[in-house]
């Protein structure tokens, strides 16, 4: 979502001083068009209330075109420029223009020659190297050209190309300028239909890019996935990360708390855990900190400190220079030293200026990529256990100019710790390619080595990878293997025939690498073919199909093996002992969709589902095949952290309940205010009377229904929480006793049952009976007519341990557990990257269920630091395993 009745901009921050953030149920004030930057009226970043009765101009000169011949590529910021992007009248101050014009070309959005005249005196007067401007005459709305202006690509043939998206703004205007800038530069232009916006992008190069989910919801008629291939035919982005917002309002985009640095490193903001922010952005950190690279290791995290809001990320790389807002805080010397530390050998400059909180240097300044640059590309070397080879080093050089590599130019260059002196490689072309290779040396065990490489061609061009070569090297040490695989996986719950074959899932991780995983299976007893799992690119997760043929009635067996590359192999087996088990079914109880993406619910339900004996799948995709499920429990999050279903996803909702089918629905906007509404609502007999408030602290059972005598304290998304009334056969079931408003209502149609609340379930909070999440989910499901008998009669006790709650935390979760039998059991917590940190139970415990509180220390009782744990339970040789995620 990105626009209300009230529209979501941000308050005027100049660098005497920083509005306070808005509390999470307003909205901050509006920013008047008539408000000054530099003595020239200017429309803010954000949407005036002029321009949100003029939604129907966004795209309206927008030229759509075929992608470009592919694989397209999108440099990052970090790769070689020849040129930067303003707009006169300035929205920057002279000094900094002054600052771009000496090493690249100042491009200069003018109107008409006496804009020209002006901006000519202007940079003139204040010393400014006129060498190095240029001029592009076009008309605009705004000075925002990182959010309008073009992004550069190299396409199939090896040329530059320009990626045109539809501005995000009714600014026609502003929309066009790419493909003016095309023309006027002789660059072919490539319009995608997708509504985006530079300032809410950023790309690695190498086929990885970031956004918020504002991309989503900017681009209701198409599904992520949708999304992801256009991404890719335009820009060659293969992973899109769309994450979380991290606030309630404002305009959403990326670079206002986040910075890739390099294809590994990224710089993040931090704030007081105090800070309304605070959990958010720590969920995004979190989660980043589980992806991969496409250097395929761990991105490594700089954090920036931003206690007053101020832009410190969204700062602009040209080359060999850093460009940092100053906000006028006693925190400022401290961000230029964090970019210093991060980015070793680099000049990093900082500047006052008009800043916002979120709209700072990188929004006002649009970079110009070197079509003709020397590209080198390399994945840097891990650390190994060999000390007996050479270490490879291989690496792509590319002279897109065409002017030829300078013979023996490309090098490697390579010293060690003890040796510090550099040792150049000349690097051996491979026939017929652009790749080249050199071996580095067997060290010894416990040697750091250090290196980069370079290369020159007969344009005069050099280039180094890393950008700053000897002042910031790729690194890697030759240890000793040590350790085995660490294997997290939730066993598998009952599996659908109609959908086999299943897909196995595992996190597996290694202290150096790891070199095979395998799913091996058995269908009745039956051994089946080992199964490579192969790993998902840009995460530590490996996943394979199950092999062979199954049916309802079936039972299968499995386990996962991996094993590291040590010499011999070290080899962790999922469970230790004994093999996970499975049913295949013709139908499953429940279906659990959660696409919220700050998931709250799915876990709780899962959890008591679990305890009543019912089979249930979890997913974060819409289902393909609804009808095969008894019960939808679906989980749309409340704002901002909500998830808004489109126009197929309500339909075929509506089918399925059309079908005879059955569904739990919560969602803080979805009732009132999300567009799809309209399709749905009357199936669930609910009317959407409001968009609703932040007061609901209490949720209140009605008398006369399944929920009378129950009332929940409520700690879950508490933003725009919808005020629903029932219609029809519907009844209110819940009402928040604050404004006597419903937030829960039941429709007992004649062909389908269904329940919507405009809370989440897992921020009830249990209280005394009957007035606990498990009553109300038994109630629900005696409603849709599923019986909760517990577990079958018959089926023996398995090993059980649920996901901790609450997830995440800060510092205390709970883990609850069953035990099949009496006996020794251990739990422990390990690391993302496989560490052992506590160890909470190694002990004999009787049979049954069990619970233990972790605090967040290691077995020497300090506190460990944010980020993914995984805790696995371990009893008679068989292993379970959830993840949870620590906050501070």
């Amino acid at each position: 979502m990105t626009l209300r009745t009230a529209t979501l901009l941000v308050c005027l921050a100049l660098v005497a001083g920083l509005c306070p953030a808005a509390p999470a149920d307003q909205t901050p004030p509006e920013k008047s068009v008539a408000e000054t930057l530099e003595g020239e009226r200017y429309l803010p970043i954000g949407l005036t209330p002029e321009e949100e009765g003029m939604l129907h101009l966004i795209g309206r000169d927008h030229r759509r075109t075929a992608p470009p011949p592919g694989p397209a590529r999108n440099p990052g910021e970090f790769e070689p420029m020849t040129g930067v992007i303003v707009r006169y009248p300035w929205g920057n101050p002279l000094s900094l223009l002054v600052e771009y014009a000496e090493d690249v070309t100042l491009w200069v959005i003018v109107a008409n020659s006496s804009q020209q005249t002006s901006a000519y005196n202007d940079l003139q007067n204040a010393g400014c190297n006129m060498a190095h401007v240029g001029f592009i005459t076009a008309s605009t709305n705004s000075i925002w050209t990182r959010d309008y202006g073009p992004w550069f690509i190299v396409n199939g043939n090896n040329q530059q190309g320009i990626v045109d998206h539809v501005y995000n703004r009714p600014r026609p205007l502003d929309d066009v300028i790419p493909a003016t800038i095309g023309t006027a530069w002789g660059i072919p232009v490539y319009g995608m239909s997708l509504t985006h916006t530079g300032g809410n992008y950023m790309s690695d190069g190498r086929g990885i890019a970031m956004s918020s989910r504002l991309v989503i919801d900017e681009n209701p008629s198409l599904t992520p996935a949708q999304i992801d291939a256009t991404m890719e035919s335009y820009l060659g982005i293969t992973q899109y990360e769309k994450l979380p917002y991290i606030q309630t309002s404002g305009i959403h985009h990326i670079d206002c708390w986040a910075k890739l640095l390099s294809p590994g490193t990224i710089l993040i903001r931090s704030v007081p855990s105090t800070h309304t922010d605070y959990a958010r952005i720590e969920a995004n950190v979190a989660y980043i900190s589980t992806l991969t690279s496409s250097w395929g290791r761990p991105y490594e995290i700089v954090r920036v400190y931003t206690p007053n809001n101020e832009p410190y990320t969204n700062s602009l790389i040209l080359n060999d220079k850093v460009f940092v807002p100053l906000y006028g805080t006693a925190w400022d010397a401290a961000a230029i030293a964090t970019y210093q530390a991060a980015m070793p050998g680099y000049e990093v400059l900082g500047f006052t200026g008009s800043w916002l909180s979120d709209d700072a240097i990188h929004c006002r300044a649009m970079g110009v990529t070197d079509r003709y640059m020397l590209y080198i590309d390399h994945v840097p070397l891990f650390d190994t256990a060999d000390s007996e080879n050479g270490y490879r080093v291989r690496a792509l050089v590319d002279d897109m100019i065409g002017a030829g590599l300078i013979a023996d130019s490309v090098r490697v260059h390579w010293k060690t710790s003890s040796a510090p002196a550099w040792t150049p490689v000349v690097m051996t072309a491979i026939a017929g390619t652009d790749s080249f290779y050199a071996d580095i040396p067997a060290q010894n065990v416990g040697t750091d080595v250090f290196y980069y490489v370079s290369a020159a061609d007969n344009s005069g061009r050099r280039e180094r990878h890393p950008y700053m070569g000897a002042a910031d090297p790729h690194d890697f040490s030759v240890l000793v293997d040590t350790q085995a695989p660490v294997i997290a996986h939730t066993p598998m719950p009952a599996q659908l025939a109609s959908t086999w074959p299943p897909t196995a899932s595992a996190t597996v991780t290694d202290d150096i690498a790891v070199a095979a995983v395998t799913l091996e299976s058995w269908i009745n007893g039956a051994r089946q073919p080992d199964a490579a799992m192969a790993r998902v690119p840009g995460t530590f997760r490996y996943e394979c199909a199950f092999p062979g043929s199954a049916g309802a009635g079936d039972a299968v067996n499995y386990r996962i093996v991996a094993r590291d590359a040590a010499t011999p192999p070290h080899e962790t087996v999922s469970p230790a002992a004994g093999t996970h088990y499975f049913g295949v079914v013709s139908a499953v109880d429940v279906v659990i969709w959660e696409p919220d993406p700050s998931p709250l619910s799915g876990a709780a339900i899962g959890a008591v589902l679990s305890e009543l004996g019912l089979s249930y799948e979890y997913t974060t995709t819409m289902p393909s095949n609804l009808a095969a499920y008894r019960a939808a429990f679906i989980c749309l999050g409340i704002y901002s952290q909500n998830y808004a279903l489109s126009t197929s996803q309500a339909n075929a909702i509506v089918s399925y309940l059309n079908g005879g089918g059955n569904v739990y629905m919560e969602g803080g906007d979805c009732w009132a205010y999300d567009s799809a509404r309209t399709i749905y609502n009357g199936h669930f007999g609910i009317n959407g009377t409001s968009d609703g408030t932040a007061d609901l602290s209490t949720v209140l059972g009605q008398a006369g229904t399944f929920t009378a005598g129950m009332s929940f304290s409520y700690t879950g998304g508490n933003s725009y929480i919808d005020h629903i009334a029932p219609v029809g056969s519907a009844f209110a079931v819940f009402r928040n006793p604050a404004d006597n408003q419903g937030c829960g209502i039941a429709n007992p149609a004649a062909s389908y049952k269904t329940v919507g609340c405009s809370f989440e379930f897992g921020g009830l909070v249990n209280g005394a009976p009957p007035s606990t999440r498990k009553a109300l989910l038994e109630e629900i499901l005696g409603f849709f007519g599923i019986g909760t008998t517990g577990v079958p009669a018959g089926t023996a006790p398995r090993l059980a341990l649920r996901q901790n709650s609450p997830n995440p935390f800060n510092p205390v979760t709970t883990l609850a557990f069953e035990l099949p039998t009496a006996g020794p059991v251990e739990l422990s917590v390990y690391s993302g990257s496989g560490r052992k940190v506590a160890t909470l139970v190694d002990r004999a415990l009787p049979a049954g269920p069990h619970a233990i509180s972790w605090g967040g220390t290691d077995d020497e009782g300090a506190q460990v630091a944010s980020g993914v744990y995984f805790f696995r339970l371990t009893q008679g040789g068989e292993t379970v395993s959830v993840k949870g995620v620590l906050l501070k």
